[in-house]
């Protein structure tokens, strides 16, 4: 599976647990998801510092996470990948967040 975030800017950029635990297939498919998304590997931290931090409690970006199964068995790169899509957006196609 793949977990999807909604990460704000600055220095704490989640809280709780992931909006969403989705197939990779999934985000690929109604997220536009790409290997070229890739971020970095699961051992680094995922921060956006923005000049200005604005108050967004659901987050700025969206982030999918892709652990180490997920990725050999779809041969990907296990690590968080960053979607060209709005929190709105992926509610929108998704309906609401899961509850953390």
């Amino acid at each position: 599976m793949a977990m999807v975030w909604f990460v704000r800017d600055g220095p704490d950029p989640t809280t709780g647990t992931p909006a969403y635990d989705i197939s990779l297939q999934q985000c690929i498919d109604q997220l536009g998801l790409t290997k070229n998304d890739w971020l970095h590997g699961l051992d680094q931290k995922t921060h956006f510092h923005a000049r200005r931090i604005v108050a967004a409690p659901e987050g700025r970006h969206v982030v999918g996470e892709i652990d180490e199964q997920e990725a050999s068995e779809e041969v990907w790169r296990a690590g968080f990948y960053l979607l060209e899509i709005s929190p709105r957006q992926v509610a929108k196609r998704l309906g609401p967040p899961e509850a953390g």
